[in-house]
């Protein structure tokens, strides 16, 4: 009776860190999206000549952050740089406007989650780029994992005693 516990138990962990995890990820996910859209706000094409007119409070706002670092970049049609943190134009990413992808990268070392979105520039598509190392991310994902070890090996073991009493 004990058997089929050992196969169920790590199951049963893999499953329930799984569908912690994904809501979480998608929240966080959702969030930096929701600051890319943001930032594309400033985002201006005046008869051709391309403007970003994010001031400089503004931007203090946006990369205020407790436990992470926030990275942004306004990249060109032609993926020229036009604001922001040059490490975040390194990865070649074509998108249509209104398009949204995420991606992770690193910039000195950390690992850092990435929120595209294109933006549309008269005819042509231009990008905002959001990205923030994944501080907070990894501290969720830890203490989910403890929480889901945690339940199921109480329940394993609370399963496992009622077997043994039950047999005997």
């Amino acid at each position: 009776m004990l058997g089929p516990l050992l196969v169920i138990v790590p199951a049963a962990m893999a499953l329930q860190y799984a569908l912690v995890l994904q809501p979480a990820r998608e929240a966080f996910d959702q969030a930096l999206g929701n600051t890319a859209l943001s930032v594309a706000a400033f985002v201006h094409d005046d008869a051709g000549t391309l403007r970003f007119d994010m001031n400089p409070q503004v931007e203090r706002s946006i990369r205020t952050d407790q436990q992470d670092s926030i990275y942004y970049v306004v990249l060109g049609p032609a993926g020229q740089r036009l604001a922001g943190d040059p490490p975040l134009a390194e990865v070649p990413l074509v998108l249509a406007a209104d398009g949204l992808a995420y991606f992770d990268t690193q910039i000195d070392g950390a690992s850092v989650r990435v929120a595209a979105r294109g933006v549309a520039c008269g005819d042509a598509v231009c990008q905002v780029r959001v990205g923030e190392t994944q501080v907070k991310r990894q501290r969720v994902f830890r203490e989910s994992l403890i929480g889901t070890v945690a339940g199921v090996l109480a329940f394993a073991l609370a399963s496992g005693l009622s077997i043994l009493l039950a047999a005997r």
